[in-house]
């Protein structure tokens, strides 16, 4: 029995040195930190720190939602990516009360059960909501609707085995092929991506570094997502079939008239391409087809006196594509210029929020930023 054990021993030496060094390797990048300490932090601190994992699951919607449940928020955003670039300092001197909720929702289903827990009162409900949507909202068999991420929420990996023996072997074989790269960003924050400086921050919009930092190098546009080369293939968010789910249609609309009727100011954003992707996008006939009746959405919701930011290109607002991170996402400046252009033409106030200031956020665009595609490096 001891020669058994002693053999056990010498044989378990190298699985225990294994799950060590990657257990070492999750702690050293921050990614093995609960998203409830996650939470408590950014809501203590008052330098900006980020948070996003590379190896442990980032569970987005779980994140947003239990941050919405603590800070109880007036004005968010809800939508997917393309609200992210949304900043606290749009709405000064409302900066507190305000949270950008993209990817808590990444689909309509995921939309009328949060539009149900509002009416119901079981989640805060807000007096102001951004709600960005694209095409992919109405797409039959988007590659997000596999799942309701509000009724059936992504757990935290850091409490699942499974995940956690993913995650090690991940960060190991990156170690072993000499792919982790140990630049840190802001050692303060939250997962290896997040201290690199991709992540969400205090006020849930994201920190694009990578995009940031690949434009301050090469000072031109690119869609390091491969956006265009995707819909050209059929991939990702592009998957075929490339066309219309009517139910789909109807229970967005359905959604936004509800969140009408409870009171809730709402402005509608329809978020812009670049003229890179439109160029070709209008051009491939599953594209034509859904955003054809993407556009018919945007015009009906004017018509029927919905606040909406409208879609546009760079171009046709006078702007270049160095103002967008890739072929489907503004750069924070972009957005801010939209947003701020759309309130100012329109003479926009909100009846909860009196003393909405529009000319900070003017003074903000009109100094001079980092680059197209960030006020600062925070």
């Amino acid at each position: 029995m001891k020669r058994f054990l002693l053999r056990f021993f010498i044989f378990s030496i190298p699985v225990l040195v294994y799950i060590l060094a990657g257990e070492w390797l999750l702690y050293k990048y921050r990614e093995n930190v609960p998203i409830s300490t996650v939470i408590s932090k950014q809501l203590a601190s008052k330098k900006e720190m980020y948070f996003f994992r590379s190896f442990l699951n980032t569970p987005e919607p779980a994140f947003k939602m239990k941050m919405m449940e603590v800070k109880k928020p007036d004005i968010i955003t809800l939508g997917i990516s393309v609200v992210l670039q949304y900043r606290d300092f749009y709405f000064h001197p409302y900066e507190k009360s305000f949270y950008n909720g993209g990817y808590l929702l990444k689909n309509v289903y995921d939309l009328d059960s949060y539009t149900d827990l509002m009416r119901k009162h079981e989640v805060h409900r807000p007096k102001l909501i951004v709600f960005g949507f694209d095409p992919s909202w109405i797409k039959k068999d988007y590659r997000n609707d596999f799942n309701n991420n509000i009724l059936n929420t992504e757990g935290d990996g850091v409490r699942n085995l499974n995940k956690h023996i993913g995650a090690i072997q991940d960060v190991l074989h990156q170690a072993v092929d000499g792919e982790l790269d140990d630049a840190a960003f802001s050692k303060s924050s939250y997962g290896k991506a997040g201290m690199q400086g991709n992540g969400y921050r205090r006020d849930g919009s994201m920190h694009n570094w990578n995009q940031i930092k690949s434009y301050l190098k090469n000072r031109h546009y690119s869609d390091m997502y491969q956006f265009k080369e995707n819909l050209k293939a059929n991939t990702f968010i592009y998957n075929t079939p490339m066309e219309v789910d009517k139910h789909k249609l109807k229970l967005l609309l359905k959604n936004l008239e509800a969140i009408k009727q409870m009171g809730i100011e709402l402005i509608v954003y329809c978020p812009p391409a670049s003229d890179d992707f439109y160029n070709y996008a209008v051009t491939n006939k599953g594209f034509q087809r859904l955003f054809t009746t993407y556009l018919s959405i945007q015009n009906q919701l004017i018509k029927e006196n919905y606040r909406v930011i409208p879609f546009c290109t760079p171009k046709q607002v006078g702007l270049t594509d160095d103002y967008m991170l890739d072929g489907i996402h503004p750069g924070e400046i972009m957005v801010a210029k939209l947003f701020y252009n759309y309130m100012a033409f329109n003479k926009v106030k909100f009846k909860d929020f009196p003393d909405w200031d529009p000319s900070y956020l003017k003074e903000i665009i009109d100094k001079k930023p980092l680059c197209p595609l960030a006020f600062t490096t925070e």
